[in-house]
């Protein structure tokens, strides 16, 4: 059976980092809760194996300096991600940089964030869960900020 990728949406990696980062407030309770989704059986979440890395390297970052980052959480995140056989993991594959680097001539964005948006599109994924602006410059993709709805209340 053949997967429609264009029902699922990618979560950032500053959304994997909220969630494991309890000084964030309101956007690590909404990180956790996004998390929490994606990782249900019928969640229609993705991430790719780029995001997986930069998640590791931030946190291997932030553990030097912040004590409420744990690498040892970190690893079981990435763990656990790995592990759901439901949560698809996409790769980058080494077309998608020539691809990436077309996306980044045409938008602007930065060369890592068209690398998720290039593998996004070799996907047909069009969603990603993010709040980098960068995204919002590449044609053919939504970026949706989870934390918003909490700005516009406060």
């Amino acid at each position: 059976m053949k997967t429609e990728w264009s029902t699922y949406s990618l979560v950032d990696t500053n959304v994997l980092v909220y969630a494991i980062d309890p000084s964030e407030g309101f956007k690590h309770e909404i990180a956790n809760e996004l998390f929490e989704s994606a990782l249900e059986k019928d969640s229609k979440f993705a991430v790719s194996t780029q995001i997986l890395a930069e998640f590791a390297n931030v946190c291997i970052k932030l553990a030097k300096t912040d004590p409420g980052i744990s690498l040892e959480d970190a690893g079981i995140v990435i763990s656990t991600i790995i592990e759901i056989q439901d949560l698809p993991k996409l790769a980058v594959m080494p077309g998608t940089v020539i691809n990436a680097m077309k996306l980044q001539q045409q938008s602007g964005a930065g060369f890592f964030d068209a690398l998720i948006a290039a593998t996004m599109k070799e996907h047909g994924i069009t969603t990603i869960y993010t709040e980098d602006k960068d995204f919002e410059k590449i044609e053919g993709i939504k970026a949706v900020n989870p934390f918003e709805a909490h700005k516009l209340q406060d």
